[in-house]
């Protein structure tokens, strides 16, 4: 009998794993972009209050991705996007979802995504139940194709 647990791939979309937010439409000095990858719960992008909003996160490498999962608040309508060239162009849907509300709870979504390879992803948010909207986290499970790249 053997008792196996799944093991997880890293999360690539973390600064620690060399992610960088490389495009926002909106910034606060409270809650910046890139607190969607730093890997703390408490800490989250927040919108301007206007529709459509972007956020880019590039990778240092090309990576193999296998899961997609956001955590957020008040978001609707939510695409996010793949390119896989050197540079942030040449975009392909990757998975698109309408939200449910949930007021006052994070929405923590899944989405069905087939093993992609991705350099970078965009995340458009097209609408919000609210205002404001606000992103947590990004997580994509995988696999960096190249290793040439140090981490912090």
């Amino acid at each position: 009998f053997s008792c196996r647990t799944r093991s997880r791939m890293p999360n690539v979309c973390l600064e620690s794993e060399g992610a960088q937010v490389v495009l926002a439409t909106a910034w606060d000095s409270k809650h910046p972009p890139e607190a969607i990858i730093d890997g703390e719960d408490g800490t989250f992008w927040i919108s301007t209050g206007m529709f459509p909003q972007e956020l880019i996160i590039s990778f240092p490498v090309a990576t193999r991705i296998t899961t997609l999962e956001t955590k957020s608040a008040c978001m609707k309508n939510i695409s996010i996007q793949k390119s896989s060239n050197q540079v942030p162009t040449g975009w392909s849907d990757l998975a698109k979802k309408e939200l449910s509300h949930a007021e006052g709870q994070l929405q923590i979504e899944e989405y069905e995504v087939d093993p992609s390879i991705v350099r970078h992803i965009r995340i458009l948010v097209q609408s919000g139940h609210e205002l404001f909207v606000a992103l947590y986290s990004i997580m994509m499970e995988g696999t960096p194709l190249e290793e040439n790249f140090t981490r912090a």
